[in-house]
């Protein structure tokens, strides 16, 4: 008796879990369907006025030339998206990083997208860290700064001391953006399917894009998996004393909030490069952390941009806001070594079967032979070039062309690799003007038996 009065508890249990759940999924459905309306309709009245201004913009001014043109454009289209709010700052983004799909001059334009807010009150903020913690915030910090140290479309950044006397960096998501991004991305899918009916539409891979977009915006929204972001690479680096990342608090972490350690005295490379006596060594360091990422950990920084590449100490290389990361398997890691060494080796064939067999989408009208014979062309322009000359950034320029203009697709992790390694060169030039960056590809690769 006392055993079936136990079973009934437990199944009362379990339905009450069950109808919580299933209330909680009606009342955010609900949700949904009142702030749909309203978001197509402010998204409606912005596009408009942009479309509007485009449109004006193109009548009454001459362009002297097509950049030009399409420079107007694009910082046009980036005041839209800025205006339009943080799910479409973020395609922005996405965009700006993947010069396979629009045109160079829009691509640069993009680049320069910035998420500046406004912030929100400090005592609006000190009571969202309560919720999230579940608890006073005078039981967890002994001071916190009222102003944020960084402010961003989706999540800020605040400056705060444990009550031992730790100083810590609180990181945490906006609130009402997660809900607006669902709109966004709802809205976002309903229009990639209306426009994939249309025949000129269906060789643009509109619900590929859509989907990268949407894994972006999940790791950006999910702290959680940033602070197990940051632990993994910690343990990738644990044995390099001149790569660091901040130290995460797990206790006081969640997936809308993370608290790290604060790292002081962090410089952009154009403060350390201006210093005199800055040798070869903190450039090696940087390319060896990003080969090592690439080749050996398959675990790739995918928001490599030069704000979240800092330097301590004037040998510490230290990487920040890893939201967002690139998981590359041993069949992936073998693909990007051989294309790397086949571009060393001027083998542009290997290139573009590497490049093709790696791709996500191409045009119906994508053409093999001319593909093969453009690239050759592109790897034996830059192969035989010397440390001097041979520039990644101007290479990737024209390999992204060379896939737009031939309607392929390259596959996110091909192209984030490729845009770290741009970056990267971007960096090592400034530390080091003379540093050979093929030379060092080929003496890590080398160094770990892959070449």
């Amino acid at each position: 008796m006392r055993n079936e009065s136990k079973t009934h508890n437990n199944y009362k249990g379990c339905c009450g879990t069950h109808t919580t759940n299933q209330v909680g999924r009606l009342r955010d459905s609900a949700k949904l369907v009142i702030l749909l309306p309203v978001r197509l309709t402010e998204i409606c009245f912005v596009v408009i006025a942009y479309a509007l201004k485009m449109f004006f913009s193109w009548s009454l001014r001459r362009f002297s030339s097509r950049s030009a043109y399409f420079n107007s454009q694009g910082n046009t289209l980036r005041e839209a998206l800025q205006a339009l709010g943080p799910t479409f700052i973020k395609l922005g983004q996405v965009l700006s990083s993947r010069p396979d799909l629009v045109s160079p001059e829009i691509s640069s334009r993009l680049a320069v997208l910035q998420e500046q807010v406004e912030s929100r009150k400090p005592a609006q903020v000190k009571h969202l860290i309560s919720q999230f913690l579940g608890r006073k915030l005078n039981s967890v910090f002994g001071h916190f700064e009222e102003e944020p140290i960084a402010a961003g479309s989706v999540a800020h950044v605040y400056r705060a001391v444990l009550l031992d006397g730790s100083v810590v960096a609180v990181k945490i998501v906006r609130p009402g953006v997660r809900w607006r991004m669902i709109c966004d991305m709802v809205l976002f899918s309903a229009t990639a399917k209306i426009l994939s009916l249309v025949p000129r539409m269906r060789l643009i891979p509109m619900a590929p894009m859509v989907e990268e977009l949407r894994h972006v915006l999940i790791c950006q929204l999910d702290l959680s998996a940033e602070a197990c972001n940051y632990t993994k690479f910690r343990e990738n680096f644990c044995s390099s004393s001149h790569v660091q990342l901040p130290r995460i608090h797990s206790e006081l972490s969640n997936g809308r909030m993370l608290t790290m350690e604060y790292l002081d005295g962090l410089q952009r490379v154009e403060q350390v490069a201006k210093k005199v006596g800055c040798s070869d060594v903190l450039a090696k360091t940087c390319l060896r952390a990003l080969f090592q990422m690439i080749f050996i950990d398959g675990f790739v920084h995918g928001d490599l941009h030069s704000g979240n590449v800092r330097f301590k100490n004037d040998e510490e290389l230290v990487l920040l806001d890893c939201g967002l990361v690139v998981l590359l398997d041993s069949k992936r890691q073998s693909e990007f070594t051989r294309f790397f060494l086949s571009i060393a080796t001027n083998n542009g064939c290997e290139c573009a079967k590497i490049a093709l067999s790696t791709s996500t989408w191409r045009s119906k009208l994508f053409d093999w032979n001319r593909f093969e014979k453009e690239m050759c062309e592109l790897v034996n322009a830059n192969s035989g070039k010397s440390a001097e000359l041979f520039e990644v950034a101007h290479f990737a320029k024209e390999l992204f062309e060379l896939f737009r203009r031939n309607g392929l697709r390259g596959s996110t992790d091909f192209v984030t690799v490729i845009l770290a390694l741009v970056v990267f060169e971007g960096i090592v030039k400034q530390l080091s003007p003379s540093l050979d960056f093929q030379a060092e590809a080929r003496s890590f690769l080398f160094a770990v038996g892959l070449y």
